[in-house]
Order: structure tokens, then sequence, then C-alpha cells
């Protein structure tokens, strides 16, 4: 009998976690556009070293420098077309929940910044700091509303496994009692 609820116990607890995170997943998920603003695109909003100096590095912004109406939910990276150090803030403030690289290729890197929420409307946006040491920054200006792009992506908030985890242990624990509790009642 042991045994058996032991299994029994342990096959709750792994279908407790699978359950609890695509719940969790599905519940906890934001939708950010991928910029496609290039019609607006403004060169003369974009400076410092990195990116106006001598020899500019490599890199492609977005949302574009200039570019304006730009959805409220948009995401901002940097397409490297070879891997350099970027350490960037924008302002007005704008929380980043998460920042991802990913390579693209054999060279080539996208650096993905995430805002906690949407960014205001009808506000210039100045994303400034270094690239490769060098100074650089550019300004885009959010639209109204959210836009419904043709690209977008999906960022599973960073706490999912933990709060399916927390979800499975409670409900084993509860599981636990019960049949524990029915067991005693058996008995006497």
């Amino acid at each position: 009998m042991k045994k058996n609820l032991f299994a029994i116990t342990v096959i709750f607890f792994v279908a407790s976690i699978f359950i609890s995170y695509a719940f969790v997943a599905l519940t906890l998920q934001r939708t950010y556009s991928i910029p496609d603003n290039e019609a607006n695109y403004s060169n003369s909003t974009r400076g410092g070293e990195a990116l106006t100096g001598e020899h500019p590095i490599p890199v492609m912004l977005n949302p574009h420098s200039g570019t304006t109406n730009v959805s409220l939910d948009t995401l901002i990276y940097l397409y490297e077309t070879r891997p350099v150090s970027n350490n960037l803030t924008i302002s007005p403030d704008v929380e980043i929940i998460e920042v991802t690289q990913e390579h693209v290729g054999q060279y080539s890197r996208i650096t993905t910044y995430y805002p906690s929420e949407n960014l205001r409307p009808h506000t210039t946006y100045n994303v400034s700091g270094t690239i490769m040491n060098l100074s650089a920054w550019w300004t885009f200006t959010t639209g109204s509303s959210v836009t419904p792009q043709q690209d977008y992506e999906i960022l599973l908030s960073p706490y999912a496994g933990w709060i399916a985890l927390l979800v499975s242990i409670v409900a084993t624990a509860i599981f636990i009692f019960i049949i524990k509790h029915s067991q005693l009642k058996n008995n006497n």
C-alpha cells in the first residue's frame, strides 16, 4: 500500500507540475511587436562614436532611429553583424525585465531588451549607453496605441517555472493530507 501511495504521489506531483506550468505559461506571457517602421527612418536622430564616429560599428537599431508611431508593445534590440559588448539604458525610464542574446548564423547576434510594460503613448524615447565601450544614442517616438505588427515575439515570465513548482508542492501536500486523512478515517 505504501509503495502504491508513493507512486501515486509522484505521478500526481509530476502531472501537477506540467498542468500548472501550462496554465502559468498561458497566463504570464507577454507579446511584443518587432518594430517595422523603416519608412520613417531618420539618420539624424542617432549619435555617439559607436554609431556616427569615424568607423561606425555595424549594428542595426530597432526601433530605427527617428521612427515615429512605434507600437506601445515594442521590444528594443540591436542586430549585431558581429557580437559586440553593449550597455544601454532607455529614458524616460523603462524597466527591462529581460535581456536576451541570440546568435544568428555564424557571426551575427541579436541583443533584445524586453520592457516590463507597454511604453507611454506619444513619447520620444532616448536609448543611450555604450557599444564596444564607445558612446551611442538614438531616439524613437511611440504612437497612440498598440499597433499589430507582422512580426511579434512572445516572452514567458522568468518566474513561470518557480510558480509552477510552488503550486505543485502545495497541491501535492494537500493531496497527501487528504489521502492520509481518509486512511485515518477508514482505520477508525
